[in-house]
């Protein structure tokens, strides 16, 4: 084991990506001694060196969590992580070994952002999905989505309707340029798991995809797809009641 972080910093949250040629990104949380940020290392096969930790994010915010990364096929990664309340990514160029500067993705004001998830197609179109909740703490959660494709992030919108929390979001890309989202719907009650595809340049609507006269699921979904376009999505699922 080689340890990637500055030695004598107490850091933590993890999150690696490898590309396909084998070279490793991390990424965590740690203090410059000030403030928590997001540090990078990665680790090159060509010379068998990690390049050196540096901050991505910020110096203005405070907590830092959910810090996800993923890579395309030509090393192209995209960085997301919860700061202050709010969804930032970062992207770094492959070619170039650099990353550019954090930008928030979620673009609204008076909302609580948390539990990003991160996934690229081969093309380096990355989709990213979070939990948003608005106004009061008692108000429900929902969640929302950013796409970056052609050299910008989009807007933000929501992948569900209704008025029930949902939560806990996960998202996969497919060979086809398709991404394919899943999460829980009404948290709060009987939970539920849905879905929501985008394909032709847009989301094609929330659908729900577990048992109609099953149990209650739990615990966050996972999903994943292939290059034909197919998709898997699986959960836990109480058996009935």
């Amino acid at each position: 084991a080689v340890d990637a972080v500055i030695v004598g910093a107490t850091s933590s949250v993890p999150a690696v990506a490898i590309d396909p040629a084998g070279n490793v990104m991390v990424l965590w949380n740690q203090s410059d001694g000030a403030k928590p940020r997001v540090w990078a290392n990665q680790y090159v096969v060509a010379s068998g060196l990690w390049t050196g930790a540096a901050p991505i994010s910020n110096d203005a915010g405070t907590a830092v969590s959910s810090i996800q990364v993923a890579t395309d096929v030509l090393g192209n990664m995209v960085a997301v992580w919860s700061q202050d309340l709010r969804i930032w990514a970062a992207r770094f160029n492959g070619t170039g070994a650099t990353w550019a500067a954090a930008e928030r993705v979620e673009g609204a004001t008076g909302s609580t952002n948390f539990g990003p998830k991160v996934a690229v197609d081969r093309d380096g179109n990355a989709f990213v999905l979070w939990s948003q909740r608005t106004g009061q703490l008692a108000n429900p959660e929902h969640i929302w989505a950013n796409r970056w494709t052609s050299g910008a992030w989009g807007d933000a919108g929501r992948l569900e309707s209704d008025v029930v929390a949902a939560k806990y979001a996960s998202v996969a890309t497919c060979g086809s340029g398709d991404a394919v989202a899943v999460w829980i719907h009404n948290a709060m009650l009987k939970p539920n798991v849905y879905a929501n595809r985008w394909t032709t340049g847009a989301w094609q609507g929330a659908v729900r995809i577990d048992a109609e006269d099953g149990g209650s699921a739990g615990g966050p979904p996972g999903v994943g797809c292939d290059d034909a376009g197919v998709a898997l999505a699986f959960w836990l699922q109480s058996a009935g009641g």
